[in-house]
């Protein structure tokens, strides 16, 4: 990690890189060829989960946070852009035979914070809160998307019909129970990366061994038998 993009992490309000956070995010998402986030601020997600197949879009309203990521993230095939997220969401061209991912991660509304005061550059009204979320509504069904809040009316109304994971974090303020809105089921357990599987560090090295364990079991068979066993597992994938 590049001392630029430390900076941007540690420094960052909001940044998903916190305990656990990202592990959280990465373990919802579903395979996608092009990876979205209209608000990137320090670019964790992106830059800690696996590359999209075809390429992945960064954009972050902040000119000089807009500099860092330019200036210090190394992801394959990545355009990094400065504008409005309403604006970039709007005018994006969703194509039809592409798998969309768009991780939103907008300032929170200030009614859901412990204090209400300003910590961005550019925060967003209520009336920006609703229009943002109108264009969401929007987006076309091949388009994948989990949004990050606090619990608060506007968002809890506006997506009411939506798949909610909630999961505690610690932030400056202390302990918070994070909201993770998606407009998706996924009920078949497939996902983009299975490697921070697991609610937490604990948990994860439990289903590490348990994956190490069932490998070397199948890697003990005969090649035959192992194959069989390959090849029946394919069907359920």
């Amino acid at each position: 990690m590049s001392r630029i993009q430390n900076q941007v992490y540690k420094n960052y309000f909001g940044s998903k890189n916190g305990s656990g956070v990202r592990h959280q995010i990465i373990n919802q998402i579903m395979p996608h060829d092009i990876y979205i986030e209209p608000c990137g601020g320090s670019g964790a997600i992106a830059q800690f989960k696996k590359p999209a197949l075809v390429k992945t879009y960064i954009n972050e309203i902040n000119v000089k946070v807009f500099q860092a990521l330019r200036s210090g993230i190394d992801i394959p095939d990545c355009v990094i852009s400065n504008k409005c997220a309403i604006e970039f969401l709007s005018t994006f061209d969703f194509i039809p035979q592409y798998r969309y991912c768009i991780y939103l991660d907008p300032p929170y509304p200030l009614l859901s914070r412990r204090s209400d005061r300003h910590v961005y550059k550019h925060e967003m009204t209520d009336q920006q809160h609703e229009q943002l979320l109108k264009v969401v509504l929007a987006l076309p069904k091949n388009v994948d998307v989990l949004i990050s809040t606090y619990e608060n009316e506007l968002y809890t109304e506006f997506l009411k019909n939506w798949n909610l994971h909630s999961f505690s974090a610690q932030t400056r303020a202390g302990l918070a129970t994070e909201l993770l809105y998606m407009n998706y089921h996924n009920d078949e357990g497939h996902l983009h990366q299975y490697d921070y599987l697991g609610d937490d560090y604990i948990d994860r090295q439990r289903v590490k061994r348990k994956i190490q364990r069932e490998v070397q079991k199948l890697v003990s068979l005969p090649a035959k038998e192992r194959n069989a066993i390959i090849q029946a597992l394919s069907h359920l994938v």
